[in-house]
């Protein structure tokens, strides 16, 4: 089941002035826009790819990073690093998100399981230190359909 972020489970259409002023942030157009490219996105994407869907509304790229990282800190957004030299960014919708990735074309697909959750239970039972996690992603690298097709 998806649990939705707070802010966006009350709102069923997922406006970004909404989302950004239910989190406490000024709804300007760099941050409207920014938000928009990653509501339609289905996957994690570059900062580079974000700057090339803003097309007109173009936002200069310190104002890009810092937007970024502060939708990152209210958890509004969610940054992943999945190995391909860049951190990626996605909209916040689950409270666990996980990950496939091709290691030759990069191809990324998203995908939720209770096991997850089973270890992560685990793990904290395990730990000396953590008694609680508040989130968690998991990214598992292989080859997609497509390339192992290509690589016979």
């Amino acid at each position: 089941m998806v649990s939705l972020h707070p802010i966006m489970a009350k709102s069923a259409d997922l406006d970004p002035r909404h989302i950004l002023n239910k989190s406490g942030y000024k709804a300007t157009k760099g941050r409207t826009c920014i938000l928009e490219v990653l509501i339609n996105e289905k996957g994690p994407i570059t900062v580079a790819e974000i700057s090339k869907k803003l097309g007109r509304n173009k936002v200069d790229e310190v104002t890009l990073y810092r937007a970024l990282e502060a939708l990152v800190s209210s958890g509004i957004l969610r940054k992943v690093d999945l190995q391909r030299g860049n951190a990626r960014y996605y909209e916040f919708v689950e409270t666990h998100h996980h990950h496939f990735v091709c290691s030759d074309c990069g191809a990324i697909e998203s995908f939720s399981d209770k096991l997850c959750e089973k270890i992560v239970k685990n793990a904290l039972k395990n730990s000396n230190i953590f008694k609680k996690a508040d989130t968690h992603s998991l990214e598992i690298f292989g080859i997609c359909s497509k390339c192992a097709k290509q690589n016979r």
